[in-house]
């Protein structure tokens, strides 16, 4: 689901830590966002942490599927750089 993430630890009721590895060793990076809201076997509401330099906000749902669970993940970000920044980032994936 998420390759590049080598852990994800919740460092206290309301954040988690993420540490996640660059493709092909370029770079490792640590931040932690704040858990807004959390619904046992439902959703997941989350934010950037204050001191994350992208500001972000997205929404993990989970639903029963069949024998399994399927997992929907909805994510928004506000690069630096506003529309010129994001049309870039969009160009590389």
């Amino acid at each position: 689901l998420l390759p590049y993430v080598t852990n994800a630890e919740r460092v206290a009721p309301d954040r988690v830590r993420w540490t996640l590895e660059g493709p092909a060793g370029i770079g490792r990076a640590t931040f932690e966002e704040r858990v807004v809201e959390a619904v046992e076997n439902e959703r997941i509401r989350f934010e950037g942490g204050p001191d994350s330099p992208i500001r972000y906000a997205g929404e993990t749902r989970f639903r029963p599927d069949g024998d399994g669970t399927r997992v929907e993940l909805r994510f928004r970000y506000f690069p630096p750089g506003g529309a010129i920044a994001n049309a870039a980032a969009s160009f590389f994936g």
